[in-house]
């Protein structure tokens, strides 16, 4: 036994040139395309079978060998190979250039749909301030706006100047005044911002120009417990660009993705390593080409950084895991962080891949991976639900509309004739194991059309498709293997945003829809803003119960693609939603609030709108639209976009028996229950 130990020992340490590393993988990766298009075949789990044999030689030739994690027992880890050189690098970078796999991310994570899985929990359990809607329980999200029940802490982009931080009083709403501005650096543009106890963090990009363009991801903590005298306790930049980033416990983690560019890095104009400067240590922290692990996978010359802050811990050092990846949409639970990206093969089939990370206490650890067929939508199309990570695609072929992207390599035989394939798509639910191994599945649905809302919640899926009529099918997620349809509901238009009212009801944001005929052919067109309200008690036929529909053509709602913008005071069953409201012609007829409240027998109730923009305004800007004089019409033009975009409402927060509208300049309180004006705040 102590031979065979012995002689396992010297095979791991074998190093295997990074040419022939590079070669296997290709051609593991050339056979996985020739396989039938049946991906999940009786067949595969022989040969994952036997890719598993082969990966545990140790070989490192891209899968790695599985341990277990001694300090968090149960969990089994993969143990990647490292990149180890400078030399490796450019030639994983090189192997790069000629293979034209993708494997991309996009700068910055957007929710556009979804349902939270911390259910019915706005404010939690005897607060009476808001918080922000996330999407897990207990995994705190980034916002522009948040509250401690005293104070409103805001995000401000100033025209031109530098973004600061508005400390605001608002307990009591008569004497709403501002207590104290966070100036921020110049190249500073921020996020999103954490409140814990007396901690502030601000999140954003940090952009910079010296002989190359730089971006950086930034966070900077203060303690705010004395409001007259803030103090910055530490600054942390990462090379890359913002994804997202979530705080559990007294954790927050913020991911961001590292493009390399080979020209820049062969010629020693930038580094192949990422560096991180933190304030809790002395010198700039260099991540080692021995500590970067990389994927068999993944092609992209890109890195995924994962760097780690404990709040409770404030003075040590930050950590960060970095790996040859890339990612656009982050799913986090409790213990997991899953990053999602895309991919688009030879066969110019879009597939999703999803890397699997722990999280112990602010150490993060590569878990495993898998390729699912399909694009995700967002972060709502992705769920972990007991043992089992949910997703839902949709497959198509892609219309490449990004051919002229300098950073997206496209596949071996795409060129200028075969770049659009017309196909129908198809939409479709995966069920993956611990291991992030397919165990069952749901493909086909809603031929020729899309994914509009994915959401997940306990044993049941809600998942909404659109073409010209919005199907929004329940589905019954209790036995993973077999996922299957209970009830489809077809109704004109479609919802982006779906919120669980409670566990029989949901309430739909999207566009009203009818169907024209021109030249001939039906066409669906846009009616207005439309909040419905769904019954699932009888999942076999759930139901539209009411809907209200606002505006015309045009009027939107930022909820409709960020699920943060929406107020929820459960105990008073008031909701609120940004909105832009359009009338005939194309004209914005009002920008502000909409408040309403939902009454499961008589529907929805409009209980009033707020507006942060002066009376007239929208009638004054309309009637002037056309002047002879030239530049006295772009100089009114340009001070009344000036003046709008500080004044449009982007958040409602509640204190008590209060709402708040908050604009970039501007913060009005109400009385919750007659909606009257209390005291308006400039804050320049």
């Amino acid at each position: 036994m102590k031979d065979m130990d012995k002689l396992k020992k010297e095979f791991d340490e074998i190093e295997v040139p990074v040419e022939i590393d590079l070669a296997v993988e290709k051609g593991i990766r050339k056979a996985k395309r020739r396989k039938c298009s049946n991906r999940f075949s009786k067949y595969s789990g022989m040969a994952a079978a036997i890719l598993v044999l082969i990966f545990s030689f140790s070989f490192k030739l891209g899968g790695g060998t599985v341990k277990e994690n001694n300090e968090n027992s149960g969990v089994k880890l993969v143990a990647l190979p490292t990149i180890k050189s400078y030399e490796n690098l450019l030639a994983i970078l090189d192997e790069n250039q000629k293979n034209r796999n993708l494997l991309y991310g996009t700068v910055t994570e957007k929710s556009t749909s979804g349902i939270t899985n911390g259910m019915f929990m706005d404010g939690g359990a005897g607060e009476n301030y808001s918080q922000t809607n996330n999407q897990v329980a207990n995994v705190e999200e980034e916002d522009s706006v948040k509250s401690d029940g005293e104070f409103i802490y805001k995000i401000r982009e100033n025209n031109n100047q530098v973004s600061t931080v508005d400390i605001i009083k608002a307990y009591k709403p008569e004497g709403l005044s501002l207590t104290n501005t966070i100036e921020l650096e110049g190249d500073f543009h921020p996020n999103g911002i954490y409140l814990k106890g007396k901690y502030l963090v601000v999140i954003g990009n940090k952009y910079s120009y010296k002989g190359t363009y730089a971006e950086k991801v930034c966070a900077i903590v203060y303690d705010v417990e004395d409001k007259l005298n803030i103090k910055k306790l530490r600054q942390i930049e990462t090379e890359g660009n913002y994804i997202s980033s979530r705080m559990i416990k007294s954790n927050i983690y913020i991911i961001s993705n590292k493009y390399l560019d080979y020209d820049t890095i062969k010629n020693g104009i930038e580094r192949g390593c990422p560096i991180i400067n933190d304030d809790a240590v002395k010198d700039p922290i260099v991540i080692p080409y021995g500590d970067i692990n990389y994927l068999s996978e993944s092609e992209a010359p890109n890195y995924i950084n994962i760097t780690s802050l404990d709040l409770d811990n404030i003075d040590n050092a930050s950590n960060t895991k970095t790996i040859l990846g890339s990612g656009d949409n982050i799913y986090v639970s409790e213990n997991n962080i899953y990053v999602a990206g895309t991919k688009i093969n030879d066969d110019k089939d879009m597939n999703t891949v999803v890397y699997k990370f722990n999280l112990n206490n602010g150490e993060v650890s590569f878990l495993n991976q898998a390729e699912i067929p399909g694009r995700v939508l967002d972060q709502f199309s992705m769920d972990e639900y007991k043992e089992y990570f949910r997703i839902a695609t949709t497959t198509d072929k892609m219309m490449f509309y990004f051919m002229e992207r300098s950073d997206i390599a496209l596949p071996n035989d795409t060129n200028s004739d075969d770049a659009i394939v017309d196909e129908p798509s198809k939409n479709n639910i995966y069920v993956l194991d611990e291991d992030m191994n397919i165990k069952g599945s749901l493909e086909g649905l809603a031929e020729g059309e899309k994914i509009y809302s994915a959401s997940f919640m306990g044993d049941k899926a809600y998942l909404v498709t659109y073409k010209e009529m919005d199907p929004f099918f329940v589905i019954d997620m209790k036995n993973p293997e077999q996922p299957k349809v209970l009830g489809e509901l077809k109704i004109p238009g479609f919802s982006n945003y779906l919120y669980p009212y409670d566990e029989n009801h949901i309430i739909g944001f999207g566009q009203e829809t009818g169907l024209v005929n021109e030249g001939g052919e039906e066409r669906a067109k846009p009616e207005g803003m439309k909040i419905a309200l769904f019954d699932v008690t009888d999942v076999s036929n759930p139901k539209e119960i009411d809907k209200v529909v606002i505006g015309e053509a045009g009027t939107t709602s930022s909820v409709l693609y960020d699920h943060k913008a929406l107020m929820h005071y459960k105990e008073k069953n008031i909701f609120a939603i940004p909105i832009d409201i359009y009338g005939d012609n194309n004209y914005e007829t009002f920008q502000g609030a909409y408040i309403f409240s939902l009454d499961l027998k008589n529907g929805f109730k409009t209980l009033g709108k707020l507006t942060n923009i002066e009376n007239g305004f929208f009638e004054k800007y309309n009637s002037e639209y056309f002047t002879e004089n030239y530049e006295i019409y772009q100089d009114s033009v340009i001070n009344k976009i000036v003046y709008y975009q500080d004044s449009v409402i982007n958040r409602i927060v509640y204190i008590d028996n209060n709402i708040y509208t908050i604009s970039n300049k501007y913060i009005k309180s109400y009385d919750i229950d007659s909606l009257e004006e209390i005291k308006a705040l400039n804050l320049y």
